[in-house]
Formats: C-alpha cells, sequence, structure tokens
C-alpha cells in the first residue's frame, strides 16, 4: 500500500560534511603552484604535513567533496588562466587578494599597483565582488612608512577597487621572532604604537571604507574594532553556505591563532615555499629557505614540497 510522505522525510537523512579548503595561508600557491594545484585537482586528493609534528594527512579533492576553496594571494597572474576549467570541474571558490602598494623593500617581488589592478580587472570578469576580498594587510608602521602613507594608499586603492570587491581585511603586523630579526637586521625600527593609536587609525580606515561602499574587518586583533568595523573571519563558513547554497556544508569555528574567527578549514600549503620575499612575512623562516627549498617541488608530487 502505498504511503505519503510525510513533512518530516528529510529529516533523518544524514547532513554531507563537505570541507571547505584552504589555498593557503602557509604559501602563495595561486602566484608560484598552479599547475600542482591543478594536477592535484584532477587526482581528487592531496597531502599536506601537519606543521607541528609533521605527520602527513589526506584530503579529498573530489568536487562531491569539496564544498569551496578559498585562495590566498599577492599575485592571481596565473590563476586568471585557471579559472575556466576550475568552474567546468564543479568548483566554487572565493579569493583573497593581498594589495597594500608596499614599498618594494616590504614587498620586493610583488607586482605593482598597476599591474595588481589589471590582474583584479581579470579576474572580477569572471567572479562577482562577493567572490573577492581585498587584504590590505599587514600594516607595518615605521618612520619608511607612517600613518599617512598608508591612509594615502588606502584612499588610492579603494577608490580603484570598489566596484570589484564588497569587503577588506585589515591587521597590523604580527612581531614574531624571526619579524623582528629581519627587521633589526635592516636597521628599521618598528613603531610601538598604542591601542588607542591603532583604534584611531583604524576608525579612519573604516570611514575611508565606508565612502567607497567597503566593508572594513579585522583580523585576529579584536582590541582595535570600531564600531564602523567587524571582526575577521577569513574563512567564514556561514557567508560561504549562503554565497554557495547549492551545496551542503556543517559549519565550525577552528581558530587558527588567538583572535581568529574562521571556520574549520583543511590547508594543503606548507610553509618555507612563498617566494615573494616579503620581510613582514610569518610563513617563512628567512628569505633564503624559500629558494633553497624550490628542489623539493615537484608538481607531480602528492606534497607541494617533498623531502
Amino acid at each position: 500500500m502505498y504511503r505519503f510522505p510525510t513533512e518530516n522525510r528529510f529529516l533523518s537523512e544524514k547532513l554531507v560534511e563537505m570541507t571547505i579548503i584552504s589555498a593557503s595561508r602557509r604559501t602563495d600557491i595561486p602566484a608560484f603552484y598552479m599547475p600542482w594545484f591543478m594536477k592535484r585537482l584532477k587526482a581528487g586528493f592531496a597531502e599536506y604535513p601537519n606543521p607541528f609534528n609533521q605527520n602527513i594527512a589526506r584530503v579529498s579533492l573530489k568536487p562531491k567533496d569539496v564544498h569551496s576553496i578559498i585562495f590566498w594571494s599577492k599575485n592571481y597572474q596565473h590563476f586568471v588562466h585557471c579559472m575556466d576549467e576550475l568552474h567546468d570541474m564543479g568548483y566554487s571558490y572565493c579569493l583573497h587578494y593581498t594589495i597594500t602598494g608596499a614599498q618594494a623593500f616590504y614587498e620586493p617581488n610583488v607586482p605593482s599597483l598597476t599591474e595588481s589592478f589589471g590582474i583584479v580587472e581579470q579576474l572580477a570578469k569572471k567572479l562577482s565582488p562577493e567572490q573577492l576580498f581585498w587584504r590590505f594587510d599587514p600594516i607595518v608602521l615605521t618612520d619608511q612608512t607612517p600613518k599617512g602613507l598608508y591612509l594615502k594608499q588606502f584612499q588610492f586603492i579603494a577608490s580603484t577597487l570598489h566596484e570589484q570587491t564588497r569587503q577588506c581585511f585589515i591587521s597590523f603586523v604580527q612581531r614574531y621572532k624571526k619579524v623582528n630579526r629581519r627587521f633589526k637586521h635592516h636597521s628599521i625600527e618598528l613603531h610601538n604604537n598604542t591601542i588607542q593609536e591603532m583604534r584611531d587609525l583604524v576608525k579612519l580606515f573604516s570611514e575611508i571604507a565606508a565612502d567607497y561602499g567597503i566593508e572594513l574587518k579585522v583580523c585576529s586583533q579584536d582590541g582595535l574594532i570600531e564600531e564602523n568595523t567587524m571582526k575577521a573571519a577569513c574563512i567564514d563558513g556561514e557567508y560561504l553556505k549562503r554565497l554557495f547554497p547549492e551545496k551542503q556544508l556543517v559549519v565550525k569555528k577552528s581558530p587558527s591563532r588567538k583572535g581568529c574567527g574562521c571556520s574549520a578549514s583543511k590547508d594543503i600549503g606548507m610553509y618555507n615555499s612563498c617566494r615573494h620575499g616579503c620581510v613582514y612575512c610569518y610563513a617563512n623562516q628567512d628569505m633564503i629557505k624559500p629558494l633553497n627549498n624550490e628542489v623539493y617541488h615537484n608538481p607531480e608530487a602528492t606534497t607541494l614540497l617533498s623531502y
């Protein structure tokens, strides 16, 4: 005998736990490793070491298992040519694009503002403004890079990108020991600004951002959040659920450090492999190691570096 379905017949069905892939906070995959990344997608998985104990983990990269991919880069020039293929393979994604206009000393191998703006224009032809996040970080206050310079750069970049993005993420440089050593080596003294001084600067950034319809978010520095700013979740599971509603996602909080608001993800990158050479970089032990590690990268390997 036929039984009519009840309204709650779907409640017992198990929710598929898809994964958010981070590519990557530990290195710049779009700038340096897109051939490897695309090969891993076609293989359907990637492996990566736990940075604390070096145990190797494997994650599925099959479209049915991946809710979305979060990319991080200072240079999406090579990524542009992979966008159609990513779409055809069935992947959904968002981009964090770091554009600061910093002096060449701080970011020696990063494209100029003019080049970056051109790349954004190419990305925007195939992405919505909701998928492209602008990062203006880190803010490094020194005698060579005072507040006024940062405000001028922020104003200029915001005025250029406001039609291509809706969100801007900011943070001040994290003064890890290895970062302090680099600045000391170059005889550059980081300013010891008070929390209130930094809050005042964030307020000015937020006013400029608001003028251009951009939402300002502060990353992992809750003490700097002002009335017109928000706590950042650079990997925001709830946001991704709304942006890509056709895929199911169980959102779990998984902060990567104190103050982090991010949701759980799997990061497939490896430290000491980004070759931008930024003096403030937290992901490289020093500026030489990533260059030496080039010999350990094989585009056919399951991990980014194969020691």
